[in-house]
C-alpha cells in the first residue's frame, strides 16, 4: 500500500503504513498501563484516598479504569487483527485460550497455596481455619473460580452462583478488605470480548461486512452515554452490574476493533491522536 496524498500536496501516511507489527513500542505501552493501574490501585487498597482524577471526576472515573479502557483498545486492536489472519476459528479460539487460562490458573495456584495461607499465618497462627472454611476455603476459590466466570463473585449475566471474594475471611482488617488478587476482574469481560469477535469473524463480518462493527460500537457508545447522563435510569433498565461493567469495556474493545479493520484510511497525525483521546 502506498501513501496517500492529501488535499495540501502532502503525503499522508497511515495507521496501516505506520504500524510494524514486529517493531513497535506496544509491549512499554502496556508497562506504563499497568503502573497506572498499581498506582491507582495502591490508593483504594493502601487506605489513601482517592487518585487524583477520580477527585476530579467526582469519583466517575480513576487513572486506573482508564488504563484498563487503554488495554482493551490495544486488546480490540490486535486481537481482531489475529483473527483477520486466522484461517480457521477454531484455531483463533485454542490460540485465546492459551492467551488466557493457563497464566489464569496458575495465578489461581499461587493466590491460593501460596498467599493465602501464608496471610492465615500472619493473621491467626495457624493454617487450619484457612483450609476448612466450608465454602471459601482456597480449594474452593480455585475449584469455583477456574472456569473464569465465577471470578471474584462477579456474574456477567447475572444469572451464575454467587461466588464470595475472599478466602477464608482473610484480609479482613485491610482498608480494602477481602480481595485476593481483585485486579483479575477484567478477564472474564475480555474473554466475552474474544467469543464476539471469534462469532463475527465465523459469519464474516471481520472480512466482508466491517461496517456491522460500526453499528455495534454505535450500540454500546449510546449505551455508555445513557448510563452516564442518567445513571438511575439506566441501572433500572440494566439490573445486573455485569451488563453495566461491561458496556464501557466493550465499548473500548470495538475502538480497538475498528482501528485495525480502517487501519488503511486512519492517517498517522497529531490530530487524529488528539481525536482518539478525546473519544
Amino acid at each position: 500500500m502506498h501513501p496517500t496524498t492529501s488535499t495540501s500536496g502532502r503525503t499522508r501516511i497511515t495507521f496501516a503504513e505506520a504500524f510494524d507489527p514486529k517493531d513497535n513500542a506496544l509491549g512499554f505501552l502496556r508497562l506504563v498501563l499497568a503502573i497506572l493501574v498499581v498506582f491507582s490501585h495502591s490508593f483504594t487498597l493502601g487506605g489513601f484516598g482517592i487518585d487524583a482524577l477520580e477527585a476530579f471526576t467526582k469519583g466517575r472515573h480513576t487513572i486506573g479504569l482508564v488504563a484498563v479502557g487503554m488495554f482493551f483498545v490495544l486488546s480490540g486492536f490486535l486481537i481482531t487483527r489475529s483473527a483477520a489472519g486466522e484461517a480457521s476459528v477454531l484455531r483463533f479460539l485454542w490460540h485465546r485460550f492459551l492467551r488466557i487460562f493457563p497464566g489464569y490458573w496458575a495465578c489461581l495456584i499461587v493466590c491460593g497455596c501460596v498467599f493465602a495461607p501464608y496471610f492465615a499465618y500472619v493473621e491467626h497462627g495457624t493454617l487450619l481455619r484457612v483450609f476448612s472454611a466450608p465454602r471459601s476455603s482456597p480449594q474452593a476459590y480455585m475449584f469455583h473460580n477456574a472456569g473464569l466466570f465465577h471470578l471474584n463473585g462477579l456474574s456477567i449475566l447475572g444469572v451464575l452462583n454467587v461466588f464470595p471474594q475472599s478466602i477464608a475471611g482473610l484480609l479482613s482488617r485491610n482498608p480494602y478488605p477481602f480481595q485476593i488478587n481483585g485486579s483479575l476482574w477484567t478477564l472474564p469481560f475480555e474473554f466475552v470480548c474474544y467469543l464476539a469477535v471469534a462469532a463475527l469473524a465465523l459469519f464474516g463480518v471481520i472480512r466482508r461486512a466491517r461496517f456491522f462493527v460500526v453499528a455495534l460500537f454505535v450500540i454500546l457508545w449510546s449505551l455508555h452515554a445513557y448510563n452516564y447522563l442518567w445513571p438511575k435510569s439506566f441501572s433500572h433498565a440494566f439490573s445486573c452490574a455485569g451488563i453495566t461493567m461491561f458496556i464501557p469495556l466493550g465499548l473500548f474493545f470495538s475502538v480497538g476493533s475498528l482501528c485495525f479493520l480502517y487501519h488503511e484510511k486512519i492517517p498517522c497525525s497529531s490530530w487524529a491522536f488528539v481525536a482518539c483521546i478525546g473519544v
